[in-house]
């Protein structure tokens, strides 16, 4: 989502909260687009009524995705939509592209790649999976021994390793606490294929649904490509 705004406050010397805050900053449009929709964006006006969709996609608890949007958007949907009938977005369903996409677009990091392309994407992909996986290693092309990348990649082995640990031990711990309960009509065995079936199938679409659009923009493209002759 994007918002558009008009002020006598000047943005560039005052900052992005003091123009919101400002008496004479006001909305004028704001354009979004549903995720996994084909259609067109929409683009809603000042003076509009508040769109039915907006309503029903944070009444079930979605968020918002932008550029800039928690340092410019988030506080011009509190300051200036909420007045005309907006619905309250809680501060966790707020997500900036410009923070998501630094790892592959900040100086420091493009400074460390070795190869342009699919194939410099498959390094910064690499690194980062194989640090959350394992003891972590590198495509030869890529300089990991940064400031930048030890330190988002050590993030990336915490979270990637540890944090996740806690709440399964949790909820192991819980399971163990239950009382076991006998067989009835309506349990599902936890063995034979149907099970199997249901497992690997789950494992399949959740792996596919997380991985596939790194992996459509960096191996698989550049697969394609090295066919057609073009190395990187």
């Amino acid at each position: 989502m994007d918002v558009e705004t008009s002020s006598a406050a000047p943005l560039q010397s005052i900052g992005a909260a003091a123009y919101i805050d400002h008496p004479s900053t006001a909305i004028l449009m704001m354009s979004y687009h549903p995720v996994g929709d084909l259609s067109p964006g929409r683009l809603w006006r000042r003076g509009d009524p508040v769109p039915d969709e907006i309503t029903w996609h944070v009444g079930r608890g979605g968020g918002f995705t932008g550029w800039n949007v928690m340092g410019f958007d988030r506080r011009a949907w509190r300051t200036l939509l909420l007045p005309l009938g907006f619905p309250e977005v809680d501060d966790n369903l707020w997500w900036d592209s410009m923070h998501l996409a630094a790892a592959a677009n900040l100086p420091v990091a493009l400074a460390s790649l070795g190869n342009a392309g699919p194939h410099g994407l498959s390094e910064i992909l690499y690194a980062y999976a194989s640090t959350s996986a394992d003891n972590g290693s590198a495509f030869g092309g890529l300089s990991a021994n940064t400031l930048w990348f030890n330190l988002t990649t050590g993030c990336a082995l915490f979270f990637g390793r540890y944090a996740h640990a806690i709440p399964v031990l949790a909820m192991a711990g819980a399971l163990a606490k239950k009382k076991r309960a006998g067989a009835s009509a309506g349990t599902f065995p936890t063995y034979g294929p149907m099970f199997a079936t249901l497992v690997l199938g789950v494992i399949l679409i959740v792996v596919l649904l997380e991985f596939f659009p790194a992996l459509a923009l960096g191996p698989i493209v550049e697969q394609a490509l090295f066919m057609e002759g073009k190395v990187f």
